[in-house]
Order: structure tokens, then sequence, then C-alpha cells
């Protein structure tokens, strides 16, 4: 592993344990076996390797939903593999860290930026297979799918918040549920 990987472990390391604002670039660098010239040659300030840790925490959550997306057939499958996916990475650190802290750090819009450039494209994929299967109660997928997704970040808030976040995962889980019965055409 080279200077930079090393550097974005440590990273990933101390802001999920100790928070954006408890870690500093000398620290940063002490642990990384770096000096703070080189933390600055990788990234040009603090908030740039935050950026990054929370890109791998987004893509590692992104990666998961799509991978557990791919392992089944039938859209609703896939819609509930990708929200589960989701919902149970909740209970790890670094997505209670992201989800808690990131807005805060990286502001709102960026955040909301950031997460939408990894996922949206996988529900709005899998809204699209619904909607051409005609298993969308009348609802239309482009506005539905965000709709949808605001109903996963809020559950998700929910989850990470909670004092028992494994109750919290049930409960969010089954709420979601309900609402996707809601949109499901019968018949």
């Amino acid at each position: 592993m080279g200077a930079r990987e090393d550097l974005l472990q440590t990273a990933h390391a101390l802001f999920v344990s100790k928070g954006y604002a408890n870690t500093s670039v000398g620290e940063l660098a002490r642990r990384s076996g770096l000096t703070t010239g080189a933390v600055y040659h990788h990234f040009e300030h603090k908030l740039g390797l935050y950026r990054a840790v929370i890109e791998q925490i987004v893509d590692d959550v992104a990666g998961i939903a799509a991978e557990k997306m791919a392992a089944v057939d039938d859209p609703w499958d896939k819609l509930r593999a990708g929200m589960n996916a989701v919902l149970d990475a909740c209970l790890t650190p670094p997505v209670r860290h992201a989800y808690t802290e990131a807005a805060t750090v990286l502001g709102l819009e960026q955040w909301r930026l950031l997460e939408a450039s990894r996922t949206d494209h996988l529900l709005a994929g899998t809204m699209a297979a619904l909607a051409a299967s005609g298993e969308l109660s009348g609802h239309d997928p482009r506005f539905l799918a965000p709709i949808l997704k605001g109903a996963i970040v809020e559950g998700a808030m929910a989850i990470v918040t909670a004092d028992d976040e494994v109750a919290a995962r049930a409960r969010v889980g089954e709420s979601l549920e309900a609402l996707l019965s809601g949109i499901r055409r019968r018949g």
C-alpha cells in the first residue's frame, strides 16, 4: 500500500471514531507515518481528505447495494435488496458517521450530490423496470423514485440516530415494506 492509501486508511479510522473536528492534520500525519507536508501533498486540505473518506464509504455502500441487486432478477426483489443493503449498512460505524456528520462537514448540498452520484442510477433503473413491467400502480417513476429515496434516506437517519439501532433497523424496514406494498399494482 502506498502513502496515499495509508493516509486514507488512517483518516477513515480517525474520522469515523473521533469525528472531523476532533481529528487534526498533525495526528493524521503522525498516525500515517507522514509529515504534514506529505498530507498536504496528497490532499490540498483536511476537507479534501475527509471528502475522499466519505466517497469511499458511499462507494462501499453503493457497491454492496448493486451487488445485492444484481443477485436477483425480479424488479421488486431488486428494489428490496438495494433498500435492505443500505439499511443494513446503517448499522456499521462508517455509515453511521457518514449519515450523522458528512452533511454538516461537506455541506448538505455537497453531501446530497455525492450520495446521488453513486446511488440514484440504481433506484432509477429499478423504478423504470417496474414501470415498464406495469407493476407500479399508475405512478410516474420519475417522481416516485426521489420520493422513495427520501423515505430510505430518512429511514437511514432514523437508524443511525436511534438509541437502539438494531430495533430501529427492524422498524424502518417494516415501514418501508409497507410503503412499497402501497405502490405495487395488485392483480
